[in-house]
């Protein structure tokens, strides 16, 4: 990403089958994302979080985002009380 700085990335967490699940979707793109933005310097607009998608709940996936695609870089947790310990934001 740094060497394509007009490059954007899709962030998909996965896992959709009960609150839990999607609660640990989104705490695993969130982390990602703030890693990405706080250790690896890329501009938090360069991604676009999604979380819940279909697919193995311990995984995210990524891919490109197709031209002009938009979406939000930062999203609120889905449930708050079941958000993780560790999360700093």
């Amino acid at each position: 990403m740094r060497s394509n700085p007009n490059c954007k990335v899709v962030m998909m967490g996965n896992g959709n089958a009960s609150k839990m699940e999607q609660q640990r979707s989104w705490d695993r793109v969130s982390a990602i994302i703030n890693f990405m933005v706080d250790k690896q310097g890329i501009d938090r607009e360069r991604f676009i979080f999604q979380y819940g998608q279909n697919g193995n709940p311990n995984a995210v996936d990524f891919r490109s985002a197709g031209e002009n695609e938009e979406g939000p870089s930062n999203m609120p947790p889905p449930f708050m009380n079941l958000r993780s310990r560790d999360q700093s934001r």
